[in-house]
């Protein structure tokens, strides 16, 4: 048994120089000629079509006469870049909102779907809000709405008919596009490590080494409990990847289980239920908690510390019950970009506090909630370190 629980997350892989960003691979996706074609329909869309119906995304046989519409002629480049939905939600909310956070995919989507109304009938949106002529629209519509209606008419033209028509509503809809928009990201990743030519492998073991040490390293005593989608030889036999692999073509995209309930039809969104419908092969699923007596220390690097999976983290922290055991935590990070050692060690510490914070209320004892972060700190096991920048 693994005396180090090693917690990755994406900033691992861009720190051995894969471009495994969401960013990066929306710009792959989004060439500049896609990206021109995306504008001038927005451009037009603003400018122009406040009085009209248009036509849009519609489920069923719900098809009316034809109607003032974009000509898809001039949108030829966006159709063969085969987007999902969600490709275009991202860019039209971006647009519109100018969310320059739009590439955080997991909270762009609890923020979309958590504005979608359950009561509505988002089928044919276009056609439906009509504008009411000489208003402005904001004055007349929510903001998220339009949003939705411009994404909705958009759609139309860049995605294949059938791949709305046969859906029953807009959640059945949405899912559909995000196992698109996960079979797309999965085949990106592919062909990025392909391209670094063995290059990515030794990266992750020089970078694994500096990290954990090399006495770790070379007894093998870790774990590693991986939140990205790779699996380099490097980490394969000790790794557990929390949301599928690009070997298995299995990834997840979702959102965390405590933001909704389990009788709505946000759900079949959240982690928990993507991971319980899914075919699991135990000889590559090994489990990543165990042995609690033996733990002494929970190192994570590159790890967002994002709300969608605050539900791992408080099972985690549960199980080994990090209050009254002597366990270590210890919160890596590195300079990337523009970034000072100072920004980055004080962006750590924020997203540190805020976990903790948010774990405290869940162990049910008021008083253990409010001095959680003080006790670890008091004790000796609360670190941020920050790690010479790799690459």
């Amino acid at each position: 048994m693994k005396s180090n629980l090693f917690i990755v997350g994406n900033g691992f892989d861009l720190a051995c120089g894969l471009h495994s960003s969401y960013q990066d691979f929306f710009r792959s996706r989004m060439e500049e000629d896609v990206l021109k074609e995306l504008e001038h329909f927005h451009k037009n869309y603003i400018a122009g079509t406040s009085k009209q119906s248009l036509n849009s995304i519609y489920f069923g046989s719900l098809k009316g006469p034809k109607r003032a519409d974009f000509s898809k002629k001039d949108y030829e480049k966006s159709v063969n870049a085969k987007l999902s939905f969600w490709d275009v939600l991202f860019f039209i909310f971006d647009k519109n909102q100018g969310n320059k956070n739009w590439y955080d995919v997991e909270n762009s989507i609890f923020s979309i779907l958590n504005m979608i109304k359950l009561d509505e009938d988002y089928s044919d949106l276009g056609f439906k809000e009509r504008p009411i002529p000489g208003v402005v629209r904001a004055g007349v519509r929510n903001k998220e709405k339009e949003c939705f209606r411009e994404a909705l008419v958009l759609g139309y033209i860049v995605i294949p008919e059938d791949r709305f028509t046969n859906k029953q509503d807009i959640f059945d809809f949405l899912y559909s596009e995000l196992l698109i928009f996960e079979a797309d990201f999965t085949e990106y990743l592919i062909k990025e490590i392909d391209s670094q030519q063995g290059w990515y492998t030794t990266a992750v073991e020089d970078l694994l080494r500096t990290i954990v040490g090399s006495d770790i390293l070379e007894s093998n005593d870790y774990s590693v409990l991986s939140f990205n989608y790779t699996a380099s030889p490097a980490l394969r036999d000790a790794a557990t990847n929390v949301h599928g692999t690009l070997m298995d073509r299995n990834i997840i995209f979702g959102i965390d289980q405590n933001a909704v309930g389990a009788d709505t039809p946000l759900f079949r969104f959240t982690k928990t239920f993507r991971k319980m419908i899914q075919v699991i092969d135990p000889e590559r699923n090994k489990t990543y908690i165990n042995d609690k007596d033996r733990l002494k220390k929970i190192i994570f690097y590159g790890h967002s510390l994002g709300e969608a999976d605050y539900s791992y983290f408080q099972s985690i922290f549960d199980y080994y019950d990090i209050y009254a055991s002597d366990i270590q935590l210890e919160f890596c990070c590195s300079t990337y970009g523009d970034k000072t050692s100072e920004e980055v060690l004080s962006d750590m510490s924020i997203l540190v506090g805020k976990l903790l914070s948010n774990y405290g209320p869940t162990m049910g004892n008021e008083n253990r909630a409010k001095n959680i972060l003080h006790k670890l700190m008091l004790e000796n096991r609360l670190h941020i370190r920050e790690i010479p920048r790799y690459r």
